[in-house]
């Protein structure tokens, strides 16, 4: 966060909304877009849906817009592999 998300503006703006009419589409106030645009702050999950179809995009685009990686990318490095060796020599003290 922190960074200006001119992408997430620009979309609204070609989808034709303000941030007053964006912001009451969604329910929020125009102060929470403007945090959005900003880099100030970001959706909550439970808002992105229906962000995303207001912009006329889909979750992943959205993720995009707002500058942020794909949760497949940012958790597949954190996977451990054992070599088989190893993983064998543990499981002897193992019931």
């Amino acid at each position: 966060m922190g960074d200006q998300r001119t992408a997430f503006a620009a979309r609204r703006e070609a989808m034709g909304y303000t941030q007053e009419t964006f912001a009451a589409e969604l329910g929020v106030e125009t102060c929470t877009v403007s945090r959005w645009e900003r880099g100030a702050g970001a959706p909550q999950p439970f808002r992105r849906p229906r962000i995303a179809k207001a912009l006329d995009v889909t979750l992943h685009e959205l993720g995009t817009l707002l500058g942020q990686a794909p949760a497949p990318a940012r958790y597949a490095a954190t996977v451990a592999v054992v070599p088989p060796d190893l993983a064998e020599a543990d499981d002897m003290n193992r019931r």
